[in-house]
């Protein structure tokens, strides 16, 4: 049903759509809203249901607050299911769009985020995309919405890493972000950051010895329990990823290549359509003709 009216409208026509009034079916999508991100790391299927009812709520009865992370979370889908990367920023921007015209603030640190790290980046250079994570730690510390702020900081450290800045500057973002998030006590987002400083120490031949994440203050059997223990199964694909780049650039291929054998399944449902699985996807390739 929702193709259906999709069909009949320009992706730009549908930020006039009136506004929802419908009281029961606000709360509708709102409630859709609060189960799109644990639908996306648990049941892709779920998540491609949720997204197709919340647009097509939106198009046949009209737009509402919850309608802007519905349209990001379509281009999403267009984006990594698909291959629709063009229609994908299109959605995207939408999204993006809704929210600065009705002043969603609430909205603005989910959607810039979803919009850098998992569209964005298929059409323009990586570093243009993490801005948008960057501009999501301001939006969630003015609205309130401190568990995506801290994700967001932990999602730019990061990627700062992936688009190749220098291991020093990596170093400072995590610290600076570490120092962020720490009155949240957010276990998953103090596993991110823990995990990307070991990557660097790493790199740095700080650790006990080359891919290893172990150094005197981390044990990395311990780390990898933390890890495991995360409420997000993505925390053991981001351990993997750095893990599988370590293996090939201290000359370990064999070793990178055990590790996306065995949970290659895992990486790619939790990292769809993210600028992480670039990486993922880049240094897999390398191990597999090393």
């Amino acid at each position: 049903k929702a193709q259906v009216l999709l069909s009949r409208r320009k992706v730009e026509e549908l930020a006039n759509l009136p506004d929802l009034t419908d009281a029961r079916l606000s709360a509708a999508v709102a409630i859709i809203e609060a189960l799109f991100a644990p639908a996306y790391f648990m049941d892709p299927k779920l998540f491609f249901w949720l997204i197709h009812q919340c647009l097509f709520i939106s198009l046949a009865h009209g737009n509402a607050p919850a309608s802007s992370v519905g349209y990001v979370s379509y281009g999403l889908l267009l984006s990594a299911a698909m291959g629709k990367h063009a229609p994908a920023e299109e959605f995207g921007r939408l999204g993006l769009r809704l929210a600065e015209r009705y002043r969603w603030i609430e909205r603005r640190a989910k959607l810039n985020t979803m919009f850098g790290l998992f569209i964005h980046h298929f059409r323009d250079h990586a570093r243009t995309s993490i801005e948008y994570a960057q501009k999501s730690v301001g939006y969630g510390v003015e609205s309130g919405d401190l568990i995506y702020a801290c994700y967001a900081a932990a999602n730019y450290a990061e990627c700062t890493a992936i688009v190749g800045d220098s291991l020093d500057e990596v170093k400072r973002e995590a610290e600076r972000g570490r120092r962020f998030s720490a009155p949240l006590r957010h276990h998953d987002v103090d596993v991110m950051f823990l995990l990307l400083e070991q990557f660097v120490r790493a790199l740095r031949g700080e650790t006990d010895g080359p891919a290893s994440m172990s150094s005197h203050d981390v044990d990395e059997a311990s780390l990898l329990s933390d890890v495991k223990s995360a409420e997000a199964r993505i925390m053991l694909a981001i351990y993997l990823i750095w893990k599988i780049q370590l293996s090939f650039l201290f000359q370990r291929p064999e070793q990178a290549m055990e590790l996306a054998f065995e949970y290659d399944a895992l990486i790619e449902d939790m990292t769809a359509g993210q600028l992480r699985m670039t990486e993922y996807a880049f240094y897999t390739c390398l191990s597999t003709i090393a």
